[in-house]
């Protein structure tokens, strides 16, 4: 039980999860620390990431190289290593994609890059938000275990690139409007 409190106290948790037989000993009710694990170590190595992106070493197509790199991990984790859902759903490595796709909608943003994308009005944004949504809508409809944990957690995040792209940018928008209520 220390273990898993220490665990829990230092970021590792969604790892110490997966290693040991007696994971669920740790502090009652803490269990969904897994996911603050995977936010700690993405803030741990993003910030590198994001300097060598402001010297221009790294690129929009090295994060995107890098997202397909994670989806095809998770493929190879699941599909050839034999790695639980669960394993799957609260580790690191596998997981990482989730924030990142934020992070890259951002770096977007800031290069001008979502305003050549996303249509600030008309059919081009109607399409982008249906289309946004008839994916989201997708993820949860498709079965199948190996999808759920592979494919799915890019499609999402893909999704939601548009849809927080104009909560974002045009937040007086209908559908964004309650966001913004205070």
């Amino acid at each position: 039980m220390p273990e898993a409190i220490l665990s829990q106290l230092f970021y590792f948790y969604n790892y110490y999860q997966v290693l040991a037989s007696n994971w669920n000993e740790g502090a009652r009710g803490l269990n969904v620390l897994w996911s603050l694990a995977v936010e700690e170590h993405f803030y741990l190595i993003f910030p590198g990431m994001f300097l060598l992106f402001l010297h221009s070493r790294l690129t929009l197509r090295h994060i995107r190289m890098m997202l397909s790199g994670l989806l095809l991990w998770r493929i190879l984790r699941m599909g050839v290593f034999g790695a639980t859902a669960n394993t799957i759903y609260i580790s690191t490595d596998t997981r990482f994609d989730w924030i990142l796709y934020g992070a890259v909608l951002a770096i977007m943003n800031a290069r001008g890059v979502s305003a050549r994308i996303f249509p600030t009005g008309g059919t081009g944004r109607v399409l982008w938000l249906l289309g946004s949504l008839a994916v989201l809508g997708a993820c949860f409809v498709l079965g199948g275990e190996f999808f759920r944990e592979t494919f799915r957690y890019s499609m999402q995040g893909l999704a939601l690139m548009p849809l927080f792209h104009y909560a974002i940018t045009q937040p007086d928008l209908p559908p964004f409007r309650p966001i913004n209520w205070s």
